[in-house]
């Protein structure tokens, strides 16, 4: 082996040394880069879990408010419809009275001395 060839030999090793140190370099950068990527899609992942639990519960408490309202509004329509009716049946009583005051109303007003009665009254009041 001459000088030179010696010197070709180191040079070779040196180059692949670099070579390799810099393929390692690179294969590092790439590995890191990799688990950043996937760090990051994990957190991404995580954060959107979250966010969906959160919908999720929002949408639940409106779905509870909704059903509170649902009975909420079953009650009133069935107290409504309680008054209503008793509105109605206290119709039917005062109908029931006033026919009942008519009728004797129109008795009264047919008996002459009743009539008389009344006259006399009501001039002496006013006298």
């Amino acid at each position: 082996m001459t000088f030179s060839d010696a010197f070709r030999f180191i040079e070779e090793g040196t180059n692949n040394l670099s070579i390799r140190h810099a393929n390692r370099i690179q294969n590092k950068r790439m590995w890191k880069s990799l688990r950043k990527h996937i760090l990051t899609r994990r957190e991404k992942c995580k954060q959107a879990e979250a966010n969906a639990e959160v919908l999720r519960k929002v949408k639940y408490l409106e779905q509870q408010k909704i059903q509170e309202n649902k009975l909420s509004l079953a009650q009133i329509n069935g107290r409504l419809s309680e008054l209503r009716d008793k509105r109605d049946e206290l119709e039917e009583e005062k109908q029931a009275l006033l026919n009942q005051a008519n009728a004797s109303n129109n008795n009264v007003s047919s008996s002459p001395e009743v009539e008389a009665k009344w006259y006399f009254y009501y001039q002496m009041r006013f006298i």
